[in-house]
């Protein structure tokens, strides 16, 4: 599997919980998910709404470069370890019907 380099929260940092603090920690492992030839995340749901808690999980859309299952569940793992939440990970092939409708109402595009 894919393994980027990183220490799981870095500095023992408390984990993100708003929009900002999900968003920044994304970016300030930009290199990492460029790895996994991350091209663009897309944040919805509760955390891009501002009205998830603690123990809300992140929902995200990630649009890689060449899309495998084992890219799929590498980044998902990876995810899950930096942000120290549940990670709900879907990509755009995945999202259609009423999911897209929601997900185009709230999303977030997060700058990588």
């Amino acid at each position: 599997m894919i393994h980027p380099e990183h220490n799981d929260n870095e500095q023992n940092l408390p984990y993100p919980t708003t929009r900002q603090q999900v968003i920044e920690t994304l970016q300030a492992h930009r290199e990492q998910l460029a790895q996994f030839g991350v091209r663009g995340i897309s944040l919805f749901g509760s955390i891009a709404r501002e009205s998830g808690g603690s123990q809300s999980d992140v929902d995200m859309v990630v649009e890689f470069s060449e899309t495998t299952y084992r890219r799929f569940v590498a980044l998902k793992s990876f995810l899950e370890s930096i942000l120290g939440k549940k990670v709900d990970l879907l990509t755009p092939a995945a999202v259609q019907g009423r999911l897209k409708e929601e997900i185009e109402k709230d999303h977030v595009d997060v700058p990588t």
